[in-house]
């Protein structure tokens, strides 16, 4: 009686790990979301990552207590399976982009970045300054000596330039989707086996966040995407090569160019595992696999802000960055920092 109730107990928890952030689930409370608990911002990585830590150790301890049972079903081919899930996961999200969200965007990031990639490509890095600019100029966009563009890092921008170029923008983060569902089941290949690694790609297709953030054109795709292939890089191949880990260092460089702070935690993993394996020798051949893509970032935010480094890290104030007009004050909140 026990041991039924135990593994029933467990089939619950697993089954509310995958539905309940499915399900429109109303706020715990009446009052409206402020955000981090505590400043600074980096409070909301703490959060999530609690957040992360407990279920994963649920869901490590659904699929201990419940391996008797799954490891005697018979294990799809990969070569299958993989390529199966990767397409129902693209389809999903298509459904989602094109149904739920009628393939337009919702939020100031994704107008603004979209905004920037129609400039791309139209062949022109900053759009002309819009007369008059307070009739306009819309949230998480500047206006710089260089024209009126976007804030954000160009990696994902790029990547819209690309989908509106082929008159397909909206299938940017569906196809990354897919993409990163091969990923992730590269990276728990190399790490517990083709079983276990058929299984994440398993949760991954039927993930309600995967599924709903690629129906969007948020960068955070991106970001996921790039990381994981940052990952595989390194941990997929029985032998990590100097070609290995400059592929790693060219993708944590463009998801440096997409969400920098992103890119300082993306890199973590894949250094400890280097080092671990006793493969720091190929440190230098990550630096130089991201060195095109920080090289060509720098020269982006030369030519639209003056100097080499991100808007983040320059002085406001500075009129040769960014001009103290009304709009931008108005706009920016009060200054042109990124927050």
């Amino acid at each position: 009686m026990i041991p039924a109730l135990t593994r029933w107990l467990w089939w619950g928890i697993g089954a509310a790990t995958l539905v309940l952030p499915a399900l429109p689930l109303p706020a715990w409370s009446g009052a409206p979301d402020t955000g981090p608990l505590w400043e600074p911002n980096v409070a909301a990585w703490g959060i999530g990552l609690a957040v992360m830590v407990t279920v994963g150790l649920l869901a490590g301890r659904v699929g201990w207590r419940l391996a008797p049972a799954w490891t005697k079903w018979p294990a799809p081919s990969p070569r299958v399976a993989v390529p199966v899930l990767a397409v129902a996961i693209t389809a999903a999200a298509v459904l989602v982009m094109r149904n739920v969200f009628a393939a337009n965007p919702h939020l100031v990031d994704e107008i603004a970045q979209l905004f920037h990639a129609r400039v791309f490509a139209a062949g022109r890095l900053a759009a002309p300054p819009p007369q008059p600019t307070g009739a306009f100029l819309v949230t998480h966009t500047w206006i710089t000596h260089a024209g009126w563009i976007s804030q954000y890092p160009p990696g994902h921008t790029v990547l819209l330039t690309m989908g509106l170029l082929a008159r397909a923008e909206w299938l940017v983060n569906p196809l990354q989707a897919g993409l990163s569902l091969v990923l992730v089941y590269w990276v728990t290949r190399g790490l517990y086996g083709r079983r276990t690694a058929l299984a994440a790609a398993t949760l991954w297709a039927v993930s309600a966040w995967v599924m709903f953030m690629s129906g969007t054109y948020l960068n955070h795709v991106t970001a996921v995407t790039l990381t994981l292939a940052a990952l595989a890089a390194v941990i997929a191949p029985r032998r990590t090569g100097p070609m290995h880990a400059a592929a790693a260092g060219l993708a944590l460089a463009a998801c440096a160019a997409t969400r920098p702070l992103d890119a300082v935690a993306a890199a973590v993993p894949p250094l400890v595992w280097l080092v671990a394996r006793r493969r720091a020798a190929l440190l230098p051949w990550m630096v130089l696999g991201g060195a095109p893509v920080m090289l060509l970032w720098g020269y982006l935010n030369w030519r639209t802000y003056g100097g080499p480094l991100p808007p983040g890290s320059v002085n406001p104030n500075s009129s040769s960055f960014f001009p103290a007009s009304p709009a931008n004050r108005l706009f920016t909140g009060g200054d042109s920092t990124t927050r």
